[in-house]
């Protein structure tokens, strides 16, 4: 057993520091604000304070008072024994230990207490901690019904012991004088049982498989004076599901074992005692599962020889906590408002991105959404910025979603004037998601439907003044032609906006039309290169197509025109035909 020096007057046994645990402390996570110091007293002495006696190992971390370092001798008032906090070295695993005392006005001290801080090289990420250290004393978990712990449950069942009649049998929480601190004590005495017989059994259960699953035991170790007392052996059978049957295998590297030679690690999952931990804080073990858990099957056996019926066999180990990663489970709906939507118009996505987690805020989010490169007028609310060279809406003031929270945006662009905008909403976060199968990503369209103006170029052949003539008209006045002959192929067809500004060009089909997707419902006007046109008629003797001009009269069955207009006055849009 340890021992710190302290005062040895009377006091010492009138204020007693209490023994006590952390939980499993995540050594990537930084800084973690430990429980407060406590003591009891007697006989009306007075607690003034507490004197740190001890420190932690230095390879496992720093304990700090309000961020300055703790020294050994320091005193503390009561408010500061509440304001202590503990930094473990990033990827440690162990547990290292200070002690403490109480002291009186006087000044004395009175008997040390343990305070251990077992430390598990998990992920930093946020952990879910059962904390056996300070669950109710006496509480019985050979058959616990659901504990619910920031949103997951864990139970017990399926308890077994091979100890007969009236010997130690228990699976509590209690204080163990072998044991120091407050734990779920497991004390077996299997009395006349052989070896091989000799073990108790218990099942864990969790409502979801739960990653960096870790814990501390106390005090593995065996009996090294009395021939057949007790070796302690503990069995970590993990499984990923409950219907599995093979356990998760692990290796050395799973557990930090107890100092100074007290057990040793003997595969099979197994941990074997081979020294004596003399009630030693040094003879704590940690383990952290590699892989995710759902089930939890601890086996505690006696492996010492069988002496004889009369010896008695009483073994003692300890659970001060578990800890296992919250988990987060984001997702993302992503919805078109309407499709198809006319060219010009509004497009609307509506997006969610949400944290579905039970136990565990979402850290690190990313949420973004994929639209084209190029689209215009882009809006995005709740803080989405989109970038269109890239066509990524991010949305940088959003980087976590607490349990349940949700961010909402509106996406709102001007449809193109043809083809498919698709959009695909994402996100992630670096919060532990486990096993979890919400959709990380959402997809959805919006169909343009273009806005077409159109027309056709055709060659009148008996055009013979005034107001111009549609196709048909022409068409059928064009005796010794066949029908659509008067068609113009290939002639070029220029667009502009009310403005006069140049929007594009196109040329005609084999059957002399032309069309154009305008980018929204608005004034154009259309201009057929002159140079482009040719007449179908046959040329006088001595003509050739350099001493043809053309005349282009304009008919869309509501205003007539004859000649073109420049681009820069304003017109309805009008078929033209080509004149002699």
């Amino acid at each position: 057993m340890f021992v710190a020096s302290y005062n040895t007057t009377s006091n010492t046994f009138n204020i007693r520091g209490a023994d006590q645990s952390a939980v499993n402390i995540p050594s990537k996570n930084g800084l973690i604000t430990l429980p407060s110091l406590s003591a009891t007293t007697a006989n009306n002495t007075v607690l003034t304070g507490y004197r740190i006696l001890t420190l932690p190992a230095a390879a496992g971390g720093t304990l700090l008072l309000n961020g300055s370092a703790v020294t050994i001798g320091q005193n503390l008032t009561t408010t500061q024994a509440g304001q202590l906090s503990f930094q473990p070295a990033a990827g440690y695993q162990g547990a290292p230990f200070f002690t403490y005392s109480g002291y009186d006005s006087n000044n004395q001290s009175g008997n040390p207490g343990f305070y251990l801080l077992p430390v598990s090289n998990v992920p930093a990420v946020a952990i879910n901690p059962l904390d056996f250290s300070r669950q109710p004393n006496g509480e019985d978990w050979k058959a616990h019904a659901n504990l619910l712990v920031r949103g997951t449950n864990i139970s017990t069942s399926g308890f077994t012991s091979s100890v007969t009649g009236t010997n130690t049998n228990t699976f509590a929480i209690a204080t163990n004088q072998a044991l120091l601190v407050p734990s779920l004590v497991w004390q077996q005495n299997p009395q006349g049982v052989q070896p091989a017989d000799s073990k108790s059994q218990v099942t864990f259960t969790f409502d979801r498989p739960v990653n960096n699953l870790s814990m501390a035991v106390l005090d593995i170790d065996r009996d090294l004076t009395l021939a057949g007392s007790f070796i302690d052996e503990v069995t970590f059978d993990g499984y990923t599901t409950d219907a599995a049957t093979t356990p998760i295998a692990l290796t050395a590297t799973n557990f930090t074992l107890a100092n100074a030679g007290v057990n040793q690690f003997i595969g099979n999952n197994t941990v074997q005692g081979i020294g004596t931990s003399n009630s030693d804080v040094n003879a704590t073990t940690v383990l952290t599962f590699s892989s995710p858990v759902k089930k939890l099957t601890l086996t505690f056996r006696n492996a010492a020889p069988y002496v004889d019926a009369n010896t008695a066999r009483t073994h003692t180990i300890g659970l001060t906590s578990f800890i296992w990663s919250a988990q987060a489970d984001v997702t993302t709906t992503l919805r078109a408002q309407a499709s198809p939507v006319v060219a010009g118009a509004q497009g609307q996505f509506n997006a969610t991105f949400t944290n579905n987690g039970v136990d565990g805020a979402a850290q690190g989010v990313v949420a973004q959404i994929q639209l084209p490169s190029g689209l215009a007028n882009v809006v995005a609310t709740n803080g989405g910025s989109y970038n269109s060279n890239t066509g990524l809406v991010t949305y940088p003031n959003t980087t976590s979603l607490d349990i349940g929270a949700s961010l909402t945006s509106t996406i709102t662009f001007t449809t193109p004037t043809s083809g498919t905008v698709t959009a695909t909403s994402a996100i992630s976060t670096t919060s532990d998601e486990g096993t979890n199968t919400a959709p990380n990503s959402a997809s959805a369209s919006i169909n343009a439907t273009p806005i077409v103006l159109s027309g056709t170029i055709f060659d009148d052949v008996n055009y013979g003044g005034g107001v111009g003539r549609n196709y048909t008209e022409a068409n059928a006045a064009a005796v010794g032609f066949t029908s659509g002959a008067i068609r113009q192929a290939g002639a070029a067809v220029e667009l502009y906006d009310a403005n006069g500004n140049f929007v594009a060009t196109t040329t005609t089909n084999a059957s002399g039309l032309y069309s154009f997707n305008v980018p929204s419902a608005a004034t154009y006007t259309v201009r057929v290169v002159n140079s482009t046109v040719n007449s179908v008629r046959t040329l006088n003797t001595g003509f050739t197509t350099a001493n043809i001009q053309a005349v282009q009269t304009f008919v869309n069955g509501v205003t007539n025109r004859v000649g073109a207009r420049p681009p820069k006055s304003r017109m309805q849009l009008l078929t033209p035909a080509l004149k002699p």
